[in-house]
């Protein structure tokens, strides 16, 4: 059963925080986001590494993470975990190491995934984003009693993740416990969750298949 995670659409925004342009390379990195804005991506690249060899107030690993949010942008996945794991490699973050966990999970690099997953648990396991993905790709492999555990664990911290009772609903019902499956779309739905139609749909085939 492969499992969209739709989490990733929440953590992977490009983000940026503007400085004075008081070093050299701030314009190139500035004109960089105005570039990618205007899916400009290629123009974003060069403007990107261009400022990585001039004087700027940005450290290399936020425009390490402006790059791999470009290739993102580009489809290139493979491209993007270069760039992550280089932003990471000195200095971990955690919802660094989670959007990275979700661009090896689109891989399909399971393994990379959960171990980048895990490691952002072990860096701040008072957060529920790493619990809810890790929990996304266990269903992914069909993995479901390890995905429950997961995915409440994410829900007994952050209550608002509509994501999480949705998938639990879907967990449940591969269980056929059609009491805690209803009672999980019921919070999903309560939190507006987005495709709430398409997990519900999932429900009802699973325990159509009864």
């Amino acid at each position: 059963m492969k499992t969209r995670n739709f989490l990733l659409v929440s953590i992977c925004a490009f983000s940026f925080v503007f400085f004075s342009c008081s070093k050299p390379g701030d314009s190139k990195v500035s004109h960089a986001v105005a570039a990618y804005g205007e899916q400009n991506f290629d123009k974003a690249l060069e403007l990107f590494n261009e400022a990585l060899n001039e004087e700027t107030s940005y450290s290399d690993e936020l425009i390490y993470n402006f790059i791999g949010n470009v290739y993102l942008g580009k489809d290139e996945n493979e491209k993007a975990v270069e760039y992550f794991e280089k932003a990471l490699q000195n200095k971990p973050d955690y919802f660094g190491l989670v959007r990275l966990g979700s661009v090896y999970y689109n891989l399909e690099n399971a393994e990379n995934a959960r171990k980048t997953f895990e490691r952002a648990i072990q860096l701040n396991p008072d957060k529920a984003e790493a619990y809810a993905s890790l929990g996304i790709l266990f269903m992914s492999q069909n993995k479901i009693q390890d995905a429950i555990n997961n995915l409440e664990k994410a829900e007994s911290i952050e209550k608002n993740l509509a994501i999480v009772p949705a998938n639990l609903a879907v967990c449940w019902s591969i269980l056929k416990d059609r009491a805690k499956a209803e009672e999980a779309l019921a919070r999903a739905e309560k939190l507006k969750c987005q495709n709430l139609d398409e997990y519900r749909a999932r429900v009802m085939e699973n325990f159509a298949n009864e």
